[in-house]
């Protein structure tokens, strides 16, 4: 499986470097031109998706229609599936202003990882299971998710999860550094994407049962390898970069960076 998880597109809020947070706001010009060529951009490298899940949001939504009508090859195009679980952090803001004061309510970071770990097992979990353990590129699961800033961050820290610390890999163009120099945690900016790929180590991979939720200290993808190709990649805009240092095979703990990544959500 190759996954490719993708920020929106500039919308207005971005612009003034100001939180959206759940509002519908819809795209900026600029914003319509940094989907166009992200589209082109998947276009352009033969990346054909089977799947695309999207924040219900307006300008999530934009962004992935876009990149589907770029989509070639044989068949219909893929429709991008809408889902509130992808939503941005609740902020108590409406059409960019503040309908409660800031302090008195933000979606804690238990609720978004409710809801990041729920679309994984409903939606990323079944396609990968799904196929030979070898799968042809035929039927290779492509999956696209666009969403925000913030719940992207959670949803990785819960991709993470599923696996042993030794199964999570860099590809050797990986250069973009995340939060502090740990490419574990990865930022986004408008358009940016890290793409994954998702591969058994071996013929005896662990198929884990389809049940989320279930209290567990063992990732539950045993036997997978977890590879990271590509950080906050915005080569397809101009100036764009994709970073300069590769993750370390040597990361001692994921479970401390994660809880570093944590303090830093909850603190946002």
């Amino acid at each position: 499986m190759k996954l490719f998880l993708i920020r929106h597109a500039e919308c207005p809020q971005n612009v003034g470097k100001a939180a959206a947070g759940a509002d519908g706001t819809s795209l900026t010009y600029e914003g319509e031109s940094q989907a166009s060529a992200l589209a082109r951009h998947f276009r352009d490298r033969l990346v054909r998706f089977t799947h695309v899940f999207t924040s219900d949001l307006d300008r999530a939504r934009q962004t992935a229609e876009g990149i589907c009508q770029q989509q070639l090859g044989g068949g219909i195009s893929p429709i991008p599936v809408a889902t509130a679980a992808l939503r941005e952090q609740q902020s108590g803001l409406d059409n960019g202003r503040w309908w409660r004061a800031p302090s008195t309510y933000e979606e804690p970071l238990e609720s978004m990882q409710a809801r990041a770990n729920g679309f994984v097992w409903e939606k990323i979990i079944p396609p990968l299971l799904g196929g030979s353990s070898s799968p042809s590129q035929e039927d290779e699961a492509i999956i696209a998710v666009i969403a925000h800033g913030v719940i992207l961050q959670v949803l990785w820290a819960c991709i993470v999860d599923l696996f042993e610390t030794k199964d999570i890999r860099s590809g050797p163009n990986v250069q973009q550094p995340g939060m502090h120099g740990d490419p574990l945690l990865p930022v986004w900016s408008n358009t940016g994407y890290l793409e994954l790929e998702i591969s058994p180590s071996g013929l005896n991979s662990a198929r884990v049962p389809l049940v989320s939720g279930t209290a567990t200290t063992a990732a539950p993808l045993v036997g997978w390898t977890l590879t990271i190709h590509a950080v906050d990649c915005t080569v397809h805009l101009d100036g764009g970069r994709s970073g300069i240092a590769p993750l370390n095979p040597a990361h001692e703990s994921r479970q401390q960076s994660l809880d570093d990544f944590y303090r830093l959500v909850g603190s946002t």
